[in-house]
């Protein structure tokens, strides 16, 4: 068990005065069976009126507006979570998650028959290792839109990409899978990873960095693909540019 201390900030300044922004974040962790909510804040700015609900998948959400006139916006949250991977406990697992979506179909690629001699834990990671052996890390070269199947066609991505290719071959195993977005320990931004069902339980798994996930992990949102989890979105009115700026921190709290 770790005792992690989180911060998320998001920073957006636009190159002239926007009104009426509204907005969605899904940057708050949540109780689960493998972490405990410790204690948490938010500061959000501009801000009118905010509200909290949990949605369809059972992520938090924090929906709210800005009205006025402004030209920066900017939201954080931190706190303390303590995360324990080390017993996994049977969970419920809709049926959604059996099926692909857009972003984790996945054509191409073959599995070598041994896969299908091997436990459930070996053939997770035969299937990161073949994740592996097919992409390199880039950044830059696919969008959120990249499908599966296209960043394996090009064979580079990020995480977002690994996740949505492990997510695809896990389901064409007849495994239900599952995205997730959160945060890690020792990276400076946010970090995606899969969630695999099997007897009643959900294991997670980190194809990005080939290796099975563990206390320095911390699980903001989850879902069929990326778009089911996208911490911060909005709209506003005006005509302008904005530049993004996202600072995250993941250390761990020795101070008990």
């Amino acid at each position: 068990m770790k005792r992690l201390v989180y911060r998320y900030q998001m920073d957006l300044k636009f190159s002239d005065f926007v009104k009426e922004q509204q907005f969605q974040l899904r940057c708050i962790p949540q109780d689960n069976y493998y972490q405990k909510v410790i204690e948490t804040h938010y500061y959000v700015y501009p801000l009118d009126s905010i509200n909290k609900f949990t949605d369809g998948f059972g992520n938090l959400v924090l929906a709210g507006n800005a009205i006025m006139r402004h030209r920066d916006f900017s939201f954080q949250v931190k706190g303390v979570v303590e995360v324990d991977y080390s017993s996994p406990k049977p969970d419920f697992c809709h049926p959604l998650y059996r099926y692909e979506t857009p972003l984790t179909k996945v054509d191409s690629i073959e599995h070598p028959e041994e896969i299908y001699g091997l436990s459930f834990d070996e053939q997770m990671m035969k299937i990161m290792q073949i994740i592996n052996d097919h992409m390199t890390y880039t950044q830059g070269t696919t969008t959120i839109q990249t499908s599966a199947q296209d960043a394996l066609d090009q064979g580079s991505g990020v995480c977002q990409d690994y996740a949505h290719i492990m997510v695809g071959l896990c389901r064409k195993l007849g495994y239900p899978a599952r995205y997730i977005a959160g945060m890690l320990y020792g990276e400076g931004e946010t970090h995606a990873w899969v969630e695999v069902y099997n007897k009643d339980t959900w294991y997670s798994y980190d194809p990005t960095h080939n290796r099975k996930v563990d206390d320095n992990y911390i699980v903001l949102a989850h879902g069929r693909d990326y778009t089911d989890c996208i911490i911060d979105k909005g709209m506003f009115i005006g005509n302008c540019k904005q530049i993004q700026t996202v600072k995250v921190s993941v250390t761990e709290d020795t101070g008990r």
